[in-house]
């Protein structure tokens, strides 16, 4: 009866069993708290608290097949440069429209397209995988089980169902397969979270700069 106890909480946090908690959203906040911190003349025309809720409603909410773009992984039947292309246009058009919310005075909502395009650019250490092995060609390729994960852009799995959807074990045992990308996300290496913590200072000042 134990794992009782805290498996319905696990499911609420994540959003059920068909949501991906995507390198974990309390880390990318940690992440997004540090890079504001970094650039504060972002936090003071943008709300960081808004940035925190819309970076956790990513990974409750919008983590369906056809949106995998936004956190840099792949849909069932997309190829990678497609995927790619994708991430990096919601990454701009969020940019876009936190730049238009910060010079009309809304920060809230300039906090909140800050936070959805931070935790897209965050989420490219899943390098465009699939999430299933079935869900592409290249999906079932070994590597998603090596240590140091997919050398390729797009080959690979997350060891989630191949329409995106979150295996029971999943919650239970988040590390259980080994699989390289399923398990930084519940435990990040310090390189990945240097990386996050970077790229996301460098958006930070982009939009600042063009304010």
């Amino acid at each position: 009866m134990k794992p009782l106890r805290w498996l319905l909480p696990m499911a609420l946090l994540t959003g059920g069993p068909n949501r991906l908690p995507a390198f974990k959203y309390e880390i990318h906040n940690d992440v997004i708290t540090a890079a504001f911190r970094q650039a504060p003349r972002a936090a003071q025309v943008a709300d960081l608290d808004s940035a925190r809720s819309a970076n956790r409603n990513m990974d409750l909410l919008e983590n369906d097949d056809e949106k995998q773009f936004q956190h840099a992984m792949r849909s069932r039947r997309s190829r990678t440069p497609e995927a790619k292309l994708a991430t990096e246009q919601f990454i701009q058009l969020e940019m876009h429209q936190a730049l238009a919310a910060a010079r009309r005075g809304d920060p809230a909502r300039a906090g909140r397209h800050l936070g959805r395009m931070l935790h897209a650019a965050q989420d490219k250490k899943h390098r465009w995988c699939s999430c299933g092995p079935g869900s592409n060609p290249e999906a079932a390729d070994p590597c998603s089980s090596h240590p140091n994960g997919c050398a390729v852009e797009g080959s690979g799995n997350h060891n989630l169902r191949d329409d995106c959807g979150l295996p029971l074990d999943y919650l239970l045992k988040p590390c259980k397969s080994k699989n390289f990308q399923q398990c930084t996300d519940a435990y990040p290496l310090p390189a990945q979270i240097d990386q996050a913590t970077k790229e996301s200072v460098a958006l930070l000042e982009q939009f600042v700069r063009q304010l």
